[in-house]
């Protein structure tokens, strides 16, 4: 059983939150289980796998977990733990059918405001281009940055023996990485292709990094992501593995949200298995 990656949680709704906490995902015991019917326990993570810490679910909050597999569409929001003095906020899911399970996970809406040199940094290193640009054409690259965010996370997760070359379908995120092959059936040396979809379209131009969760580095790759959405990457060991991508768009006056006064709606989306 793979250890899991928890710490204790610091105060993770402050201002900075969104670019100090870049990285969002589900890490669980096992990304294979034996037979249908078992159970895989999850975690909440926020950082990077050197220094992840655990995610301080709140029953406040408005969230999603599904999983998608074999039997279809099944909604695990009753599987959720939240943060008690003895046990972490994740989940624990009892998967039936033999296959690939898709486990997907949303956040509502945060705000986050950073001043102006660390939501440029922010910026340029999550390569988000429309925010760039919307700065520069309002000259504000001067003024803090002000965003709502959310996280959207998936994991996938092996039941049982069933062999399949299918890849799992996407979920329909609003920011999403969705592998073309299935990762489970990846012999040694072979590429992994993902697509990124952002409002159900691929989109161009997307950081994709790679971390190994296993030796908790910071990203063993990062990709570019070409006119058809999608990026490739070589796996230099076997092991559990993070993808991450951010993206954001630039919000009107009319589509701020009433309850935050925000410049862009900025979405984190990860994907996280076993190879």
């Amino acid at each position: 059983m793979r250890r899991l990656f928890v710490a204790s949680l610091a105060a993770a709704a402050t201002l900075d939150g969104a670019a100090a906490a870049h990285d969002f995902w589900i890490d669980a015991h096992d990304w294979r289980l034996d037979a249908s019917g078992g159970e895989v326990g999850l975690v909440f993570s926020v950082g990077h796998a050197a220094d992840a810490k655990g995610w301080a679910l709140k029953p406040e909050r408005s969230v999603e977990l599904v999983s998608f597999g074999p039997g279809g569409r099944r909604d695990w929001s009753d599987a959720l733990i939240y943060p008690t003095a003895g046990e972490k906020s994740g989940a624990r899911l009892s998967l039936e059918g033999e296959g690939v399970h898709v486990i997907a996970f949303r956040t509502d809406d945060a705000f986050s405001e950073l001043a102006a040199e660390k939501f440029n940094a922010y910026v340029a290193e999550e390569g988000l281009a429309p925010a760039r640009a919307a700065r520069r054409r309002a000259g504000g690259e001067k003024e803090a940055g002000r965003e709502a965010y959310s996280r959207r996370a998936k994991a996938l997760i092996r039941v049982g023996d069933a062999t399949t070359e299918e890849a799992p379908a996407a979920v329909g995120h609003t920011l999403e990485i969705t592998p073309l092959e299935n990762p489970f059936s990846l012999e040694e040396g072979e590429p992994l292709r993902v697509r990124i979809d952002y409002q159900g379209a691929p989109l161009e131009g997307a950081t994709v990094s790679l971390e190994s969760l296993d030796v908790g580095l910071l990203p063993e790759a990062r990709r570019l992501t070409g006119a058809d959405g999608t990026a490739a990457f070589v796996f230099p060991h076997k092991g559990s593995w993070k993808m991450n991508v951010v993206w954001t768009r630039p919000l009107s006056p009319d589509e701020r949200p009433a309850a935050f006064n925000a410049d862009f709606e900025t979405v984190f989306a990860s994907l996280t298995f076993g190879y």
